[in-house]
């Protein structure tokens, strides 16, 4: 019959006996109201379940109860005592090996067929799973090893899932998985040590995580390289590469660094990263394995994120590969401290990169360059060699774009400005010194900073020269062709030649100070600020006369360790005919130093008279004299008197010992005296006194005729 309400035929129902007339539903609705019951009874959870081979007896079977798990054989028990009847496995449960707590021992477990697992947890002795079979996780899947506890699953067992599935290993003890992994999920090590076997060239792109307390061992069996995916290793993790004694290397897509530590074995190769190094997490990560690049003109590209440090100790390589480069990216810090073979352009492009060893740069084949607001940072006691250098900026917030950090160090590479740029000594002392060439060029302007030393041993060819910071900068080359200025707004700029500054202006600022060394007598003209100082360190000043004879005076005071402030005043004056062979200098601020004073002399106006008479005369009272005769003091004991030749090539300095030395040189018509005095001075020539002898003799003579007579 029809249901009236339905349209449909009816169809009967038979209860107790009597049979009684439903309506049949329209199969649409139907459905929906089984899916809605359906939806109503939750899923069955997974269970937990325990090897066990000796069906209800406590226990797992013994101490190494070996067994094979399919789906036939009854090795399972519901009971972590291992005290009820055992059952077959069921899909998707977890294992847990193994019942009771007596399978203490060594044993293999024989996976036969496809066994779908939720997770598994190794809790007594040492098992290993082995066979030609499937370990499917249909679940995200925890995979725990207890304390001092291992577990294998062997190289034939393939570690599968249905979809991408999660594998987070936990506890203290050690899992190896096999090379047989297929799954495509996340792997997660938050505890323990798990051990990831691996064939040449295979393939594993999912990501690995490695979280505090958590190591990784990448254990590649044979030579060539093994491809991972994105590893991560957080503050606390390590990534351990190999043991292997193959020319082996591993090689994940990107290695990211949170903190965490890149190890290697002994005997394995090392560490290549096909995309990106980063490091990030505000703390120090370290990579102590080698790096070697894996193509020609690879570009190593190497991320330290803000408040990040990155250690890589182990060195970048390239084996068979050339034009290898690398780039070090973001504002954190990554650390260089071994020799690097890499051929390429070193390039920081933000933040900092410290080296720490000589070769930390590779080969100087193409040099490195700084950007602006980067800084090369060195540091350890190193030596590096000509590694050309670009300097663009000052810096991180005006540190240096090259800095030295501690110790002292020795950069040999030409230094070339792409801009104004900065370099700084924070302490010890940073040496610029290259083979050939300007240790520094560049059309722009040069500054020099810091608490630390720097010495710049040949010649710098920039626009201009600017020192402040405490420290101290020694400039030991010979700079003759720079014309720029310079400025020292703080600190001491030592001058060890006479041209270490060039020809230009220099300005010394209040608290500033020119030290002037042995061997440095400056022509620069210099302006000094209320409390800005010369120093003279056995070094000197040298001042033409603005009069006819255009006299040279040299003024030399101080010694190595024990310099004197000064500010000497040069006033000339024309000179006085028929009585000084020189201009006359008016010297003061000089009085009660010891001082070498030279002037020039201008040998045509001698006429008849004698260069051998010549000396640096003084103004006594309108009277003029020999200069030491204005001293106060006794003599020195090594003082040379009427001495032929320059003072430097005699040894003579400016110190007590020398005192009242005086002397001329022919060569450079120059008459010079150690004096500690100041005034009015000139070259001179005085002519002797006549001599009593002649006289004294005659008289001799007179009184033995006298006596003769007397006697006849």
């Amino acid at each position: 019959m029809k249901n009236p309400l339905f349209g449909r035929a009816a169809s009967q129902f038979v209860t107790g006996g009597f049979a009684t007339a439903l309506p049949l539903m329209p199969y649409r609705v139907l459905a929906l109201a089984l899916v809605s019951i359906t939806a109503l009874v939750p899923p069955a959870a997974a269970a937990t379940v325990y090897w066990d081979i000796n069906g209800s007896t406590p226990g797992a079977g013994g101490t190494t109860p070996t067994g094979t798990w399919d789906a036939a054989n009854t090795n399972w028990s519901s009971s972590e005592a291992g005290d009820v009847d055992t059952a077959a496995w069921t899909a998707g449960d977890t294992g847990v090996f193994a019942a009771g707590t007596n399978a203490t021992g060594s044993y293999t477990v024989t996976v036969s067929g496809t066994q779908n697992i939720g997770s598994l947890t190794f809790e007594e002795g040492t098992v290993t799973l082995s066979g030609t079979a499937t370990l499917q996780m249909v679940a995200d899947s925890i995979f725990d090893v207890a304390t001092g506890r291992s577990a294998t699953i062997g190289d034939t067992v393939t570690l599968s899932n249905d979809v991408a599935r999660t594998l987070t290993k936990t506890g203290s003890g050690t899992l190896t998985v096999g090379t047989a992994r297929t799954y495509t999920g996340e792997t997660i090590v938050n505890a323990g040590k798990l051990i990831l076997r691996s064939n040449a060239n295979q393939t594993f792109s999912s990501p690995l995580t490695i979280n505090s307390s958590g190591t990784v061992e990448l254990n590649a069996l044979n030579s060539g390289g093994h491809t991972y995916g994105v590893i991560t290793v957080n503050a606390g993790g390590l990534l351990s590469l190999g043991p292997a004694g193959n020319a082996v290397s591993i090689r994940p897509s990107t290695l990211i660094l949170n903190g965490g530590t890149v190890a290697r074995h002994i005997s394995f190769n090392g560490l290549s990263v096909t995309g990106t190094i980063t490091a990030a997490g505000e703390t120090i990560s370290t990579i102590t394995a080698p790096f070697i690049a894996l193509s020609n003109n690879q570009t190593i590209n190497i991320d330290v994120k803000s408040a990040s440090t990155l250690q890589m100790s182990g060195g970048i390589s390239t084996g068979a590969a050339s034009g290898v480069k690398l780039t070090k990216r973001d504002p954190g810090t990554l650390i260089l401290s071994a020799s690097s073979t890499y051929q390429g352009l070193t390039t920081v492009s933000a933040g900092v990169l410290n080296i720490r060893g000589n070769a930390a740069l590779g080969t100087t084949a193409a040099g490195t360059t700084v950007t602006t607001g980067a800084a090369l940072e060195i540091q350890g006691g190193i030596t590096v060699g000509a590694e050309a250098l670009t300097l663009v900026g000052a810096g991180i917030t005006s540190g240096g774009a090259l800095r030295n950090i501690s110790g002292d160090n020795t950069y040999g590479g030409a230094i070339t400005l792409g801009s104004a740029a900065r370099i700084n000594s924070d302490a010890g002392t940073l040496t610029l010194n290259v083979a050939t060439g300007n240790a520094v060029a560049g059309a722009h302007a040069l500054t020099f900073g810091g608490a630390g030393n720097i010495t710049v041993a040949d010649p710098i060819a920039t626009n201009s020269i600017t020192k402040d910071g405490a420290g101290t900068l020694l400039i030991s080359g010979s700079n003759g062709s720079f014309a720029g200025t310079t400025t020292i707004s703080a600190g001491t700029l030592a001058a060890a030649t006479s041209t270490a500054l060039g020809g230009g202006a220099v300005s010394i600022d209040s608290g500033a100070s020119l030290r002037l060394d042995p061997g440095a007598i400056l022509v620069n003209a210099i302006s000094t600020a209320s409390t800005g100082s010369i120093l003279f360190a056995g070094g000197g000043l040298q001042r033409t006369s603005t009069q006819s004879l255009s006299t040279v005076a040299q003024l030399v005071a101080g010694g190595t360790g024990a310099s004197v402030a000064l500010d000497p005043a040069f006033v000339w004056s024309a000179r006085i005919a028929d009585v000084t062979y020189s201009d006359v200098l008016g010297l003061t601020n000089t009085n009660g130093t010891i001082q070498i004073l030279q002037l020039s002399y201008d040998e045509s106006l001698l006429g008849g008279g004698s260069e051998a008479d010549m000396l640096l005369g003084w103004n006594s009272s309108g009277s003029w004299v020999n200069a030491i005769d204005g001293n106060t003091g006794s003599a020195g004991g090594s003082a040379h008197t009427n001495a032929l030749g320059s003072y430097a090539s005699l040894g003579i300095v400016p110190t007590a010992d020398y005192l009242g030395s005086w002397g001329r040189d022919t060569t450079t018509n120059t008459a010079w005296a150690v004096v500690n005095h100041n005034s009015d001075f000139a070259a001179i020539v005085v002519v002797p006194e006549p001599t009593t002898s002649p006289l004294v003799a005659a008289g001799l003579i007179g009184l033995v005729v006298y006596g003769w007579r007397q006697r006849k």
